[in-house]
């Protein structure tokens, strides 16, 4: 399974089980300029979290000495919001992957301010900007059974018909999981529900985007806290063209997108800014 450029690969995913003879590829699937690619948001009330890291070609040598090399550990990456500016710290935690990842701990998340990323190392330096919009909340949430043992949690949303909303969507079950994961349909925009109250399911996502997806319910007797978040425009193209991407990465019959949009400048990834709301559901 491929990992597309917002996080630490990239390249385009040829498909050849249908053909017998040795195919011609691209020569950037072996050679690739060398790019910061940079995963990284803030939200209301909670600091900064960013993950830096390069890009490598699809068919790049890939073992653990140069895996190390992919991460970014000496770069300087400060989080500023016009008045106050803090550098994050490098922290290892090995609730993400890569386990090395810049922190903030004073400069906190603040609901219609604007933050600028600056990611500065031997390589390059690129910058990134984003907002974050007031948090939309759910008028209800509950847990619907699909078998004797698993289910899906249900929501209802009335949007707002005076504004574009754009959502993504996470869930943490609480005791079995240390962070947030995307739910299965992470992002919603209100295009086919603006001004109505839209009903939807919500299914566990994958953790690992190396393999597929094991278990799409939640089990019973879960606690399950979820995260709905408003995002603005350009991280919502690029979650859902990332995501997409690595639906069609299994798909030998789907095709690809050459790039994921990305509103960092002078690399890659996505610098966003969430309006966080967050629900609490027991699964009975």
């Amino acid at each position: 399974m491929k990992k597309k450029i917002g996080i630490w690969l990239t390249g385009i995913s040829m498909v050849w089980a249908f053909t017998g003879c040795e195919p011609d590829y691209p020569s950037d699937m072996f050679t690739v300029e060398k790019k910061i690619v940079v995963d990284g948001w803030i939200e209301n009330g909670r600091s900064p979290v960013v993950l830096i890291t390069y890009n490598t070609p699809y068919f790049g040598h890939l073992d653990s000495a140069s895996f190390r090399q992919l991460v970014a550990t000496r770069a300087k990456v400060t989080v500023s919001d016009g008045v106050n500016a803090e550098i994050l710290t490098l922290t290892k935690d090995t609730n993400y992957f890569p386990p090395y990842v810049y922190k903030g701990y004073s400069l906190k998340g603040e609901v219609g301010k604007t933050y600028t990323l600056v990611v500065e190392d031997e390589l390059d330096t690129v910058t990134a900007q984003t907002m974050i919009l007031p948090p939309v909340r759910l008028d209800s949430l509950w847990f619907e059974a699909t078998s004797d043992t698993s289910g899906i949690i249900r929501c209802v949303l009335k949007d707002n018909p005076t504004e574009k909303n754009y959502y993504r969507i996470f869930t943490r079950v609480l005791g079995k999981e240390f962070r947030f994961y995307p739910a299965l349909i992470a992002n919603l925009n209100d295009q086919y529900f603006n001004g109505q109250q839209f009903t939807f399911p919500i299914n566990k996502g994958r953790k690992n985007n190396l393999y597929p997806i094991e278990n799409i319910y939640f089990q019973k007797n879960d606690t399950i806290i979820v995260r709905f978040t408003t995002i603005d425009k350009d991280a919502f193209e690029f979650w859902s063209n990332y995501d997409e991407e690595l639906l069609n990465a299994g798909n030998p019959f789907a095709a690809n997108h050459l790039t994921v949009p990305s509103n960092v400048r002078n690399g890659l990834g996505i610098w966003c800014g969430y309006g966080a709301s967050y629900y609490r559901v027991i699964a009975r």
